[in-house]
Parts: C-alpha cells; sequence; structure tokens
C-alpha cells in the first residue's frame, strides 16, 4: 500500500507524525483538514424544538456533548465533571451512539444528576447546526490512551463553525486544530474540566469571545472552498508525479 501510494493526505500535523511513524516518507504527507460548509454549520437561533425533543426546559443552560459513546471519548468523566461544575438548573445533553450509553446513565444516577442528564441517539446531519445552535457550551473531552488520541475532531470544528463556545481537552491534534479558539484542560483532570464547564457557563463575554474566535477560525481554515483549494493542489502535484 504504502509503495504504490504517491501522495499521503494527513488531517493534521499529528497525522502526519503518525504516518510518518510508520514508514511513510516525510516528503510523500501532505496536511489538509477536514473541511466543514461554514454555510450550513453557522450562527443562527436556539430551537426552541431541540429543547423540547432533549426534555430541556426553556430557561436551563445546555452543556452539549456530539459524537461516539464511547470510553476513550471521556463521557463519564464529563458527567463527573458537569455534577461537580455546572450549576444547579443547568442540562448536560449528550448526543450519539455507542457502548457507553448505560455507563453514562449509571454514572448520572450515582452522582445524583440523573434528570439534568439527557441521552439522545445520533441524529442526521443536517439536523446538527440547529443542535449546536440551542447549547450555551460544547464540550469534547478526549482521552488520551496507550492506543488511541484524538486526530482531528470534526465536532469542534462544526461547533466553531456554529459560533459555539468550546470547552476540550489536550488529547492529540487538538490544540492544533482549535487554536486559541477553545477553552483546554489536560485530559484525566476531572476538577480542570468541571471548573472550565463552570467558568464558560458563568462568563458570557468569555463564551462570545470564543465564539467569534471559532466562527473566524473555522471559516479561515476548514470551510469547504478552502480546503478543496488545498485538497485539488494535491492532486495536480500526484498528476505532475505521473
Amino acid at each position: 500500500m504504502k509503495a504504490a501510494t504517491a501522495l499521503f493526505i494527513a488531517v493534521t500535523d499529528k497525522a502526519k507524525e503518525a504516518l510518518i511513524t510508520e514508514g511513510v516518507a516525510p516528503e510523500r504527507v501532505k496536511v489538509v483538514p477536514t473541511a466543514v460548509d461554514c454555510q450550513c454549520f453557522r450562527p443562527m437561533a436556539s430551537s426552541p424544538r431541540v429543547r423540547s425533543s432533549c426534555g430541556v426546559p426553556s430557561d436551563a443552560r445546555i452543556v452539549l456533548y456530539v459524537g461516539r459513546l464511547i470510553q476513550e471519548k471521556g463521557l463519564v468523566e464529563l458527567v463527573r465533571a458537569f455534577a461537580e461544575g455546572a450549576e444547579d438548573t443547568a442540562h448536560l445533553v449528550i448526543v450519539g451512539s455507542g457502548n457507553q450509553a448505560a455507563r453514562v446513565g449509571i454514572a448520572a444516577t450515582a452522582f445524583g444528576i440523573a434528570s439534568r442528564v439527557h441521552v439522545r441517539p445520533k441524529v442526521a446531519y443536517r439536523e446538527l447546526p440547529e443542535l449546536y445552535a440551542t447549547a450555551d457550551i460544547v464540550v469534547a473531552p478526549s482521552l488520551t490512551t496507550p492506543y488511541w488520541e484524538e486526530q482531528f475532531g470534526m465536532v469542534l470544528v462544526e461547533a466553531m463553525a456554529c459560533g459555539r463556545p468550546v470547552l476540550t481537552t489536550a488529547s492529540g491534534a487538538i490544540p492544533e486544530v482549535v487554536g486559541d479558539s477553545a477553552d483546554l484542560v489536560e485530559p484525566y483532570n476531572i476538577a480542570a474540566l468541571a471548573e472550565g464547564i463552570r467558568h464558560l457557563l458563568g462568563d458570557a463575554s468569555r463564551r462570545d469571545r470564543l465564539a467569534k474566535a471559532g466562527r473566524s477560525r473555522a471559516k479561515t481554515l476548514y470551510d469547504v472552498p478552502i480546503v478543496a483549494r488545498q485538497v485539488g493542489e494535491v492532486y495536480r502535484q500526484v498528476l505532475a508525479l505521473q
């Protein structure tokens, strides 16, 4: 496979490093990020329909997680951090599917917040912008393990494109993807994650700054036309090698 491939596309520098570790020559790897449609994923009004479908009161703050419900995504850690850091009227909405759904429910019950934690099956892609728009903050608490770390984090870019403030962890390529447009804490540091939730929910100016910075970063680095030009350049380089 490696010998037959003219050029590899890696979505981050971190992913490029992984390919090089596997024996790919550095000059055969081009870094091009995954794209997001910033016309579809854009700031919009909060949706009463989404709140109702998730069982969240109309006046409650929402902390949102979107993604696979697997251990590496730090969901049990998120539930505990939410219990410790969020105000009593805030709600945690977790959207996705995976083998950690039951553990999320068990953790929510153990921490006494079951009535404020809502696990919803994954939604159609076209529904995601409205879902993000209804969140006060989006949290992606990925964990680094001996066998895995986050290589991009599409949810991060989608949330930023929607102008939502993001709180995430310094796992893998996440710092590279979000730059200074999100709040970062160390993986497994539940106290720091709880404080991050508390701080963002309580600081409207910080939320607004992150929202604007994230939208700007998404439009500058990850919008479809920008990424498409980079992919086109890679194909031109491949054709020149023939």
